[in-house]
């Protein structure tokens, strides 16, 4: 049996101990980077929203 990593996002090898390959990691890099920016408007939204 060959024990091979693969990523958990796309199938494809990665190395020993890794679960998500490069590509996939800076893909996700990006949404966390999205994620943070939309809470951080909805936080100052709704900060707004309670100074009325």
């Amino acid at each position: 049996m060959n024990d091979v990593d693969i990523c958990v996002c796309c199938g494809v090898p990665v190395p020993e101990g890794r679960m998500i390959c490069p590509n996939c990691e800076s893909d996700q890099q990006t949404s966390k980077e999205e994620t943070e920016a939309f809470f951080e408007k909805l936080s100052e939204s709704l900060a707004q929203k309670n100074d009325k």
